[in-house]
């Protein structure tokens, strides 16, 4: 399977693979090492992680945003990678500016079906969450509500084009 920074990504016709590499980790795995790595007090580390993960987000948005809301929604996952990830989900999906909204907007409106119904299902088990702090930190409620929004965007923009 082809990597970007070293996370697996899915072939552009296809949907991810959940078999490990030939590492041994999965791809949440690796995702998890790198939101560690993204916090590490170490730059070098730091520096490396978020390229990581903004080349995942350009190169494979679906993925990043199912793999982001999958590492969000595992309760056996560090809190402190949970955290980072509700965090970067948001991010990815929604900005104050009105350009970059715009973009985001767009690169969800591009997600396949499949790929935005895993990462609606993984934020609805995230707000059951026994860890009531973790979500109030991440605003997850936001991120469900972007979500949504963006679904119903989509769905008008699609009317109006047809």
């Amino acid at each position: 399977m082809p990597c970007h920074a070293g996370i697996p990504v899915k072939p552009p016709s296809g949907r991810a693979r959940s078999r490990r590499d030939r590492g041994g980790m999965s791809q949440a795995d690796q995702l998890t090492q790198v939101l560690q790595n993204a916090q590490s007090p170490d730059a070098a580390l730091r520096t490396a992680a978020e390229a990581q993960l903004k080349g995942l987000e350009s190169s494979n948005f679906a993925l990043f945003v199912t793999l982001l809301a999958g590492e969000l929604a595992n309760e056996a996952k560090p809190e402190q990678t949970r955290r980072l990830a509700g965090l970067v989900l948001k991010n990815a999906v929604f900005s104050d500016d009105e350009k970059r909204a715009a973009e985001r907007a767009a690169a969800w409106a591009a997600v396949d079906e499949a790929s935005k119904g895993q990462v609606r299902a993984h934020l609805l088990n995230t707000l059951n969450s026994p860890v009531r702090a973790l979500l109030v930190k991440l605003g997850v409620g936001a991120c469900v509500g972007v979500v949504w929004l963006l679904r119903e965007l989509t769905r008008v923009l699609a009317a109006q084009h047809r």
